[in-house]
């Protein structure tokens, strides 16, 4: 299969669509620069027909033929770092400002490269970046997730039954668990296993988007609505149509964003800031938080009636110290993983193994990979031993106490006087004690003595 036939498995009909309508230009190439696709709106600023004509062309052969003095490309493959060029000359004459951001995969390579037009302003800078973030979490899921959930223990087993049941319903699903459990992962699953898997799959992290934009990065706006908006936008939320959006850490939204979601759940429908015009949406919603909701709403920090909306199918993923069955599978996933990328085969020693399963992980999956590359990364031999652990983990390891013996003389002691206790407690005399056990009056009388013990009665005869 060649690139650009691996790219359109991966980069589905529905979000090409939706960046087929934006009106700034978006190219998305392989990490050789190769060009795997450029929007309507892109194609027109270099003064392009007919994406045919440069499919697979090298952005070195691009600017060769003219169609763009940008070398962004040749820089970001070097550094792997994001670069905003100002004023680049376009084969149309026109000047345009591009900002080129790199993709990386999960072993810190580059995956594929974004670039687009970026409005004036730092605003509309933050903004494009953000929508780097979302076509690159598009490409990667589509990408990455096919790989599966490593699931071994019971718990997990019977999370992924019930993931695999609610997938084909349309109902809103609401994922809780502790940092790092793996919501996001689950969410992808949701969506793969879903009808709408040909759909666009939209991850939004609240938290991690600046309150002063969210609004306008979920809702979208309309030229003019404030202050830097020079053009139309679409919203995030407007981008998963028909598709599914996945609201990660959805206990840190403010109280107003929540109202505006409460009623995009209801009416199914949203309006961009600076609109009047309601704009159909047909999209599934997933959300997930770490948080106690209960306890923010008996709070007043999170809306009852909010909470009831996204709280239709609650999924609770259990923390890593619950599902010791996974650890070791995960363990052994990340090895071969970081294999991959650091070119070495390495193993565990089973004192490292037992260590590892005894941690309680309290960062969960994100902690234990992180814990994995770092004991690769300085073991330099081929077994992993205890010492290449971080030293809250070997601090925390309890080694299983030794069952203590006696010594054969002690046994042979205490065995001695169990048995003339109860010899004399049934016999009643030395004489028929001595007959009992085989040996004469004195030796009984001796060892009664030594060993403590007295007759029950005062008759020693």
């Amino acid at each position: 299969m060649t690139d650009s036939e691996q790219f359109n498995t991966v980069f589905s009909s529905g979000f090409r669509t939706l960046l087929d309508a934006q009106n700034f230009g978006v190219w998305i190439l392989n990490a050789r620069g190769d060009v795997l696709y450029i929007n309507p709106s892109g194609m027109k600023a270099i003064g392009v027909e007919r994406l045919e004509d440069v499919l697979m062309n090298n952005t070195v052969t691009m600017s060769e033929l003219g169609y763009s003095t940008s070398r962004n490309m040749e820089q970001v493959l070097k550094t792997h770092k994001p670069i905003c060029q100002k004023d680049v000359l376009t084969r149309t004459g026109e000047l345009a400002d591009i900002a080129t951001y790199p993709i990386l995969d999960e072993n810190g390579d580059i995956a594929f490269i974004i670039a687009f037009n970026i409005y004036k302003g730092a605003m509309q800078f933050a903004q494009d970046a953000l929508l780097a973030q979302q076509i690159a979490s598009h490409l990667l899921q589509s990408s990455y997730h096919s790989d599966g959930f490593i699931v071994e223990s019971e718990e997990m087993k019977a999370v992924m039954k019930i993931v695999s049941r609610v997938a084909d319903r349309d109902a809103t699903v609401l994922l809780i668990g502790e940092s790092g459990v793996g919501k996001d992962g689950i969410a992808g699953i949701i969506h793969k296993l879903s009808p709408r898997s040909s759909g666009p799959y939209v991850p939004i992290n609240c938290s991690a988007i600046p309150e002063n934009l969210l609004e306008s990065e979920l809702f979208g706006y309309e030229k003019g609505a404030f202050t830097g908006a020079t053009t139309s936008r679409m919203g995030l939320l407007e981008m998963a149509n028909k598709g599914t959006v996945f609201l990660d850490e959805i206990g840190d939204l403010s109280p107003t964003v929540q109202v505006k979601l409460l009623r995009t759940l209801q009416n199914r429908s949203i309006m961009r800031l600076g609109s009047k015009k309601a704009i159909n949406l047909d999209v599934r919603f997933i959300t997930a938080t770490n948080q106690h909701l209960e306890k923010l709403v008996e709070e007043g920090r999170f809306r009852e009636d909010f909470y009831y909306r996204i709280n239709v199918i609650k999924i609770e993923i259990p923390p890593l110290r619950r599902r010791k069955a996974d650890i070791m599978p995960l363990c052994r996933h990340f090895a071969e993983k970081f294999e991959k990328k650091y070119k070495e085969k390495k193993y565990f020693s089973r004192m490292t193994e037992r260590m590892l399963m005894e941690y309680p992980w309290p960062g969960n999956i994100r902690e234990l990979e992180n814990t994995v590359e770092q004991a690769l990364t300085f073991c330099p031999y081929s077994i992993v031993s205890p010492n290449y652990l971080p030293s809250k983990i070997r601090q925390n390891y309890k080694a299983p106490r030794q069952t203590e013996f006696p010594t054969l003389r002690a046994a042979v002691q205490e065995c001695e006087k169990a048995l003339l206790r109860e010899v004399i407690r049934s016999c009643g005399s030395s004489r028929k004690a001595a007959r009992v056990l085989g040996v004469d009056q004195k030796t009984v009388l001796r060892k009664m003595k030594q060993h403590g013990l007295s007759w029950p009665s005062d008759n020693q005869e």
